[in-house]
């Protein structure tokens, strides 16, 4: 996942990280209002911060985890080890420096590529259905760290939609007001504002007077980012022109379709 960080490209990523910025802190400090865990939502579940078991532990639990889903490939247990786990083991990937900050590296996007795949399929299985998750609690946690993993990956329209299903997930399964917030974020950031609007009612109604103007502050923030974030995915979407030339622009300096003679033909002049 590298970035061309020129022109409108760059100006896209800057309203990414911002936007990941927000979500970020939603997830992991939270507002630390409205709930009696100090540390956020993952404090909350169970999970805290630091170190779990090592990649060798974890890539057991996924060679576990995938023989039995050559068994059973809608084994729901199964798809939720290997997401929870490839997500853990991307986290354990990431580089981080002396301040904190962290890096992407090739290998915690590949492992978060993995994690993705194994959600996605899992609400293939269950249809995204509450009823149909045989493991509510495990569904929850392992929701609320996909969603980080969403961050993390290329931020398309269909990566924000899948997304804004999960944070869905997450305040169904686990409502308190970071994850309505969260899922407020997604929404924006989807372009969903009916979805976004109710989830901003739902973390209000989580709060007391003396803490909605940080919270709504924070509302505002989401939205904010959300419009510059689909404003930024419109700019960028194939105009009419593409679809009707869609070799525009690969035929050299003059921006020519390529020759009759396909790719990496010798031209018509022979």
């Amino acid at each position: 996942m590298l970035f061309e960080l020129t022109g409108r490209r760059k100006r896209f990523v800057q309203v990414i990280f911002t936007f990941l910025a927000l979500i970020f802190t939603v997830s992991f400090v939270g507002l630390g209002i409205g709930s009696d865990a100090s540390g956020g939502i993952f404090d909350a579940i169970g999970l805290g911060g630091g170190g779990g078991s090592g990649d060798s532990a974890l890539d057991s639990d996924i060679e576990d985890a995938e023989k039995k889903l050559e068994a059973d490939p809608e084994n729901q247990a199964a798809l939720l080890t290997i997401a929870k786990s490839q997500y853990l083991a991307g986290q354990a990937a990431l580089e981080i420096d002396d301040q904190g900050r962290q890096t992407l590296t090739d290998d915690a996007a590949v492992r978060f590529d993995e994690a993705l795949s194994a959600w996605e399929q899992f609400l293939l299985v269950t249809e995204g259905k509450s009823a149909n998750f045989d493991n509510r609690d495990e569904v929850g946690t392992t929701a609320t760290l996909i969603l980080n993993a969403y961050g993390a990956d290329d931020l398309t329209q269909q990566t924000l939609d899948g997304g804004l299903q999960t944070a869905q997930i997450v305040a169904a399964e686990l409502p308190n007001v970071n994850s309505f917030l969260q899922l407020a974020a997604y929404a924006y950031a989807a372009g969903n504002t009916k979805v976004a609007e109710q989830a901003g009612e739902d973390a209000l109604g989580e709060v007391d007077q003396t803490e909605r103007s940080t919270l709504e502050d924070q509302l505002k923030q989401a939205e904010e980012q959300g419009k510059l974030i689909q404003q930024q995915l419109k700019a960028q979407a194939p105009t009419e022109d593409d679809f009707q030339n869609p070799l525009g622009g690969l035929g050299g300096a003059g921006g020519g379709a390529l020759p009759d003679g396909g790719a990496g033909g010798q031209g018509s002049g022979g």
